[in-house]
């Protein structure tokens, strides 16, 4: 089997910015994978969800008219700051402690957590945001991208959320879905060198497709 490079934006809870970093992983293609659904409890969602939602949309809105790449990379590396702090004690440590298990590479152990963090709150983005990191380097796509339509529909602008599914959409060949991911970063953030980069390298693997 042919491996793909796959260049996977890990965001600040596992341990690295999105904005300035990219893990390139040179992967066979991982088989789909029946991942169980967890119960989620609605009690407390909408307090949760909404402490980084509020906290983070002064950034975004700067983020949209940022001047230059250096400024847009802080506002990037701002938000995603804002982005992982529930407001909840509780979700904040079990936030970290599934970050430790993941930079140990204990990737079925930190997807445990993350199930617990997305059960007690489900209106946090982040949780499902990280969730669905995890779950797409143990090659569950289709669940990974449910969860990042979860985290856009609680945070419209979680332009790392786009980025993903960008990600994940190239990674399966689904190069037209991925530069629409991506057009859809640049709208949040007009200055995203990794959104801005793929749609070029995308756009050329688009036009050498054959018909």
């Amino acid at each position: 089997m042919l491996q793909q490079v796959i260049v996977v934006s890990m965001s600040l809870t596992l341990g690295v910015s999105l904005a300035n970093d990219t893990k390139v992983l040179f992967l066979n293609r991982p088989s789909e994978q029946t991942y169980q659904p967890v119960n989620l409890d609605h009690s407390g969602e909408e307090s949760i969800g909404s402490y980084s939602r509020v906290a983070a949309s002064p950034l975004l809105d700067q983020l949209t008219s940022a001047p230059d790449e250096l400024t847009a990379q802080d506002l990037e590396n701002r938000i995603m700051k804002t982005w992982i702090v529930s407001g909840s004690p509780e979700i904040d440590a079990l936030m970290q402690q599934s970050m430790v298990y993941a930079q140990e590479g204990n990737l079925d152990a930190a997807l445990a957590v993350q199930d617990a963090v997305i059960t007690k709150a489900p209106g946090f983005a982040e949780g499902w945001n990280q969730r669905a990191t995890l779950l797409y380097l143990l090659g569950h796509y289709d669940v990974a991208l449910a969860d990042l339509g979860r985290v856009l529909a609680i945070e419209p602008r979680h332009f790392a959320a786009a980025s993903n599914i960008g990600l994940i959409c190239a990674a399966r060949g689904d190069h037209l879905g991925a530069v629409l991911a991506f057009e859809r970063v640049l709208e949040i953030d007009p200055l995203n060198k990794i959104a801005r980069s793929s749609i070029r390298e995308l756009r050329k693997q688009l036009e050498g497709a054959p018909v």
